[in-house]
């Protein structure tokens, strides 16, 4: 047995288990259908090894980037709760739920008096060159946009330092967004609409096969409610 097949087993062995919820980072999804049926186990999560090491390596990077803030001369960082866990938001009883990276104030260069949301994330070079073309971290990503935006109105705060780090240079993106209420409305509109939908039929869609299709070859856990429409 190879290192490499070790290393893929320990992966395997740590595969990641349905939530309860649908994640605040899930919901910029341009694909709703696909949404409604991850909320309700009926699409597979399979993550391959080498993917599940690239998002601990996110996570590890993330961290650093959270003690590098703690450096700075005069900042407050603020990235666990008293019991050591991440600061948590939820919406709609729990059916929304996510936790944030952060949160900073006293940053050189901003209103020292206002609290800031963190947004930390990791990309290749191929997708930081992207967003430096762009210059809009909102742009960049639908799914980061609602984050920060669904993280900003939960927390009651009015901007977020975003900071994206380059994985194959170690260079940075940094940006301050400011929050948008009404986009904050339209994504807990979506999730709302998602959760109580009783058919992904009227959802919309970027999958590319009919919905019946796609119903009868993601119900691998057993789910029998109602897919369809009169179905």
């Amino acid at each position: 047995m190879s290192i490499n097949k070790v290393f893929d087993d320990l992966e395997e062995k740590e595969k990641f288990t349905p939530r309860h919820y649908l994640g605040v980072s899930q919901i910029g999804s341009e694909n709703d259908r696909m949404l409604w049926f991850i909320f309700r186990w009926s699409m597979p999560i399979d993550v391959e090894p080498r993917v599940s090491r690239l998002l601990d390596l996110g996570n590890l990077l993330e961290d650093h980037l959270v003690e590098k803030m703690r450096k700075i001369k005069g900042a407050k960082i603020y990235d666990k709760t008293k019991d050591g866990k991440q600061f948590g938001a939820k919406a709609f009883g729990g059916h929304v739920s996510g936790h944030i990276d952060g949160l900073a104030k006293n940053i050189p260069g901003l209103n020292p008096d206002e609290t800031y949301l963190l947004e930390f994330k990791t990309a290749n070079d191929r997708r930081f060159s992207e967003l430096k073309k762009l210059g809009s971290y909102c742009d960049w990503s639908q799914e980061y946009k609602a984050q920060v935006h669904l993280y900003m109105g939960m927390f009651k705060l009015k901007r977020c330092i975003s900071i994206v780090y380059n994985k194959n240079n170690s260079d940075l993106y940094t940006e301050i967004i400011d929050f948008d209420e009404e986009l904050y409305d339209l994504y807990l509109e979506k999730a709302k609409r998602i959760e109580v939908s009783e058919s992904a039929a009227f959802l919309s869609s970027t999958l590319q096969a009919p919905l019946d299709f796609i119903a009868d070859r993601l119900l691998v856990s057993g789910f029998t409610g109602k897919l369809l429409a009169g179905g």
